[in-house]
């Protein structure tokens, strides 16, 4: 490795005022660059050693890069083409990014989901069996058993109080607001039939279970099945994304339209023959 202290320079020169450390044809590197490279926690020794290796790497680094240069120079018109596409690409994004901000068209209403619904139900084909369920789980010997199924069944604010506030005392595990899960993904947890599935979700809506440990309670609000089309309130979040993504992209056209046109008005760009 090459040591800092006996470098001269007869060649290129600095210009910088600066008091330089290293050269590598007309780069220079200079001893302010070194600043963040030694802390006061280094050592004497330690801080030596570590300039010199950033020295000489830096050393290496630029002198493969000058062999890179001079030796393939279509890889540098390459690069420096794919940098300048890249820095436009990366400004019109942003730009475009700018204008979706400032028009803050998000709210999608129920009519226009369900109207996009009606219009491609075709896409919405479920490729598994889906459950929109709550559960409770709790040991067999959890105190109350015959009152929470009541409460459990029930719909009053005061069953739902009840309920929460027991489950978070007893449960071992819970879900009182009703998510959407795949029949696959919702037996790992719950032990419900594994056989005829779909007779089994056309039949319940409230279902109890038990093994060696524990009671399961489940009551479904809704469910979907494979090759059939999804729910609306199974696809409702994706639609009102794919809308408010089409807008967007609607938006951007019509941005780009009116450039087109004020410019073709202005004469701001011209098509040769």
């Amino acid at each position: 490795m090459l040591s800092v202290g006996c470098r001269f320079f007869q060649r290129a020169k600095p210009t910088t005022g600066k008091e330089p450390i290293a050269r590598v044809f007309d780069q220079f590197l200079y001893r302010s660059d070194l600043i963040d490279i030694v802390t006061d926690s280094n050592s004497k020794s330690d801080s030596i050693e570590r300039v010199n290796y950033y020295v000489d790497t830096w050393i290496r680094r630029n002198l493969f890069l000058n062999a890179a240069k001079e030796n393939f120079p279509e890889g540098e018109k390459n690069i420096e083409e794919q940098v300048k596409a890249y820095r436009e690409t990366l400004l019109m994004f942003s730009y475009e990014q700018d204008l979706l901000e400032k028009s803050k068209d998000t709210l999608v209403g129920l009519k226009a989901v369900k109207a996009y619904y009606q219009q491609y139900q075709d896409n919405f084909k479920l490729k598994d069996h889906q459950i929109k369920a709550r559960f409770v789980i709790l040991k067999k010997e959890s105190p109350q058993l015959e009152t929470i199924r009541k409460w459990f069944k029930g719909n009053t604010p005061q069953d739902n109080e009840e309920l929460k506030n027991y489950c978070f005392q007893y449960a071992t595990n819970f879900s009182l607001s009703p998510q959407w899960y795949s029949y696959g993904e919702f037996i790992q947890e719950i032990p419900l039939p594994v056989n005829e599935p779909a007779a089994f979700l056309r039949s319940h809506t409230f279902y109890e279970t038990s093994d060696e440990t524990n009671v399961y309670l489940v009551r479904i609000a809704q469910f979907g099945l494979e090759g059939e089309v999804a729910p609306l309130d199974y696809k409702k979040e994706d639609i009102s994304k794919i809308i408010i993504n089409k807008r967007k992209l609607s938006h951007i056209k019509a941005v780009k339209d009116k450039l087109y046109k004020t410019a073709f008005n202005n004469g701001d760009f011209e098509l040769f023959q």
